[in-house]
């Protein structure tokens, strides 16, 4: 999970994208990526790809601080 959270970052859009669809795909048992993917969620390079993946993966690992941000948008 280390290299997916640290691919979030990543400065190709695609890879930030399947990083965050992996992480959500994983589900709870994501729950360190949340700080990230909430980061992720400010991804303005990403043609909404990013960001809405991003929303998506919080919404799949569903901790109380995952689901705040996703109800912030």
């Amino acid at each position: 999970m280390p290299a997916l959270i640290k691919a979030l970052g990543d400065e190709n859009e695609r890879v930030r994208e399947y990083a965050a669809r992996a992480l959500g795909e994983i589900g709870e048992s994501a729950k360190a990526a949340v700080p990230a993917l909430i980061k992720a969620l400010g991804d303005e390079n990403g043609y909404g790809n990013v960001y809405r993946t991003a929303a998506w993966a919080l919404g799949e690992i569903g901790t109380p601080e995952a689901m705040k941000a996703v109800e912030e948008l």
